[in-house]
């Protein structure tokens, strides 16, 4: 059985012989921006004597051993090391004039790594944390990083127990947020510093204790599902049934189903659309204080999270799709229904957005879409406006967010305040297609300024590799808005881009590799894995080609009567031959570089373009 929940400051979790460690089977390192700012913010202005209360984990300690599995507070932990290494690199600068100062780094140093007690080099981490951070978290951990030159604290290779690792991913993860929180501090003295760093470490939780993986597992569930202290979502849950309002038992427990674990997410994002950007710690009240009734407010709860179902979909095509006609049946826009083309362009927007494991846009598209249904439910041009802001948000992440990892919780708040404005148009019968089209513009406009350059964009293109998951994803997001480019939504389109399908679906397009990776100078290649050495071809076509040179390969594609469905569907197969034979067969590192630059200006100055409004 698990203990009660015991409180426990930070400076007490990692002032032990404790070593933490984030299981293989947990979500990759997910927090951002936004939530380093949160907690910064929490921790700086918490007026408590015993510090700021940070939310309860669940450890799986086994007796005897040193070992304890984080089950609950994975993003909170790794976050918090990091403040830690920059209030510790912080004050190793303050510590070249300032002998406090210097100790200070020493002692914060204590809480980050186990110190040998003669020599004081560390010798072990207090925080293994998730596998894709891991290299670079270790780096920067060392007591030794805080002397390295600029370019050498964040490399884009290194060496990690004797094998060298590609770490530029992990660096655009874990360096924001370090960047972002040594910011924050640079500018305190050691006195300033030092009452932070006290903050920091007297922040607490509540942590369960559980000794088997069972039982570790059963009280996940249990707290994520009911809570052991109240959230922001309980309290407005409270407030509301407190109203008498009918059928509220009904309508909250669709609520809860559809949001999951995160019902006060779902909340902070419907006030979005009714308030703009608010805090999670203003959230009640502000929530309590809409300018509607209890009534009101509980309908336009519903009427959100039956949008955030859709937008949030992790499910196949079909299902997905005939939950976004429901939304629009309950709406009655049955022309929309029955325009085939307009719905698989929405739908397939919607799709592709929670592919890249965004939800900032929802509250976005929520506001937009309620606006373009209230100003004509008759199907006029605003619908083709709506799309095509939809369509820029789209090609706006995959460039910025998917491929240049930038703009993703940074956007928070701008598409917070812009979901406010387009569903104040929504309450409006005054406002009209050119009140609309004037918000797209504005939005818009804001988006560009964000917007990654053509160099950056291409740079990050030819770094998608094929053995990373991830990137494989954006591969055939690219290689399907490429084979379609300049097609209109309806069935002709070759649908290679399938995230939430089936795997029998998923595989009727595979990639190849041009130059094999079997090939006898495959090891010569620096690019093997770079998109610009890949090709999508249709299921069975793969293993027809494999180990082939580029010069077999791309006459098989070119005059093989078996390949001519493939040449028919995929034009960017005719692409690719034109290509080789521009370049007279020759296929190196360089081709496979400039296939890929020319595949991403295609991309960033036609297919992805930020499209106009009129």
């Amino acid at each position: 059985m698990s203990k009660p929940p015991v409180d426990q400051s930070l400076e007490n979790v990692f002032n032990g012989n404790s070593v933490y460690i984030i299981p293989s089977y947990q979500r990759r390192y997910a927090w951002g921006r936004e939530q380093a700012i949160e907690l910064f913010d929490d921790i700086l202005n918490s007026d408590s004597a015993k510090g700021s209360f940070l939310g309860t984990m669940i450890f799986e300690v086994k007796e005897g051993q040193a070992e304890v599995k984080v089950v609950d507070g994975q993003q909170r932990l790794t976050t918090l090391t990091l403040l830690l290494i920059a209030i510790r690199h912080h004050a190793f600068q303050l510590g070249a004039t300032d002998e406090d100062a210097k100790t200070m780094s020493s002692s914060i140093g204590n809480f980050i790594v186990f110190k040998h007690n003669v020599t004081g080099k560390a010798k072990g981490f207090r925080l293994k944390p998730s596998q894709k951070i891991c290299a670079l978290f270790n780096h920067l951990a060392t007591p030794e990083w805080d002397s390295l030159t600029e370019e050498a604290r964040f490399p884009e290779r290194i060496n990690d127990q004797g094998t060298i690792r590609q770490i530029k991913r992990q660096v655009k993860k874990v360096r924001p947020i370090f960047d972002y929180f040594l910011s924050r501090i640079k500018g305190m003295d050691t006195v300033a510093l030092s009452k932070y760093s006290e903050k920091v470490l007297a922040s607490f939780f509540y942590i369960f204790r559980v000794s088997n993986s069972e039982e570790s597992m059963e009280l996940f569930e249990r707290t994520n599902a009911r809570g052991m202290r109240l959230e922001v979502s309980d309290l407005i849950k409270t407030e509301l049934f407190s109203q008498d309002i009918p059928g509220i038992e009904q309508k909250w427990e669709a609520i809860e189903d559809i949001a999951g674990e995160s019902p006060t997410r779902l909340l902070k994002y419907f006030y979005y659309t009714q308030g703009g950007h608010v805090t999670k710690k203003d959230l009640f009240k502000k929530t309590k204080q809409l300018p509607c009734t209890p009534q009101e407010r509980l309908d336009r709860i519903c009427d959100f999270a039956d949008f955030f179902r859709i937008a949030e979909v992790k499910s196949g095509s079909e299902a997905s799709q005939n939950g976004l006609k429901a939304f629009f049946d309950k709406k009655g826009v049955d022309w929309l229904i029955q325009n085939e083309a307009k719905l698989l362009e929405l739908h397939s927007t919607i799709i592709s957005l929670s592919s890249f494991t965004l939800t900032q846009h929802i509250p976005l598209c929520y506001g937009a879409i309620s606006a373009a249904i209230s100003i004509s439910r008759s199907g006029s041009q605003v619908f083709s406006k709506m799309l095509n802001l939809m369509g820029n948000l789209e090609s706006f992440h995959f460039i910025n967010t998917v491929i240049c990892n930038k703009a993703g919780n940074e956007i928070e708040t701008l598409y917070a305040d812009y979901a406010m404005k387009f569903t104040s148009l929504a309450y409006d019968e005054s406002k009209g297609v050119e009140d609309f089209v004037q918000l797209c513009e504005s939005l818009t406009r804001e988006l560009t300024s964000l917007h990654a350059s053509l160099e950056t964009f291409t740079g990050a293109f030819a770094e998608l590799d094929y053995e990373d998951e991830d990137d494989k994803l954006a591969i055939f997001y690219a290689f399907d808005r490429l084979n379609n480019k300049g097609l209109s939504f309806s069935r002709d389109r070759t649908k290679i881009y399938r995230p939430f399908e089936d795997k029998i679906r998923r595989k009727l397009y595979s990639l190849d590799h041009i130059y094999p990776q079997s090939g006898k100078d495959s090891g010569t290649f620096q690019k093997i894995h770079s998109i610009g050495n890949l090709v999508i071809l249709s299921a069975g076509d793969n293993s027809a080609m494999q180990a082939k040179s580029p010069e077999e390969k791309l006459k098989m594609l070119r005059d093989d009567p078996a390949f001519s469905a493939t040449r028919a569907n995929l034009k960017i197969i005719p692409e690719l031959i034109d290509f080789y034979t521009r370049n007279n067969g020759k296929w190196d590192d360089s081709t496979i570089l400039e296939r890929s630059n020319l595949m991403a200006r295609s991309l960033y100055t036609e297919v992805c373009k930020i499209k106009p409004y009129r």
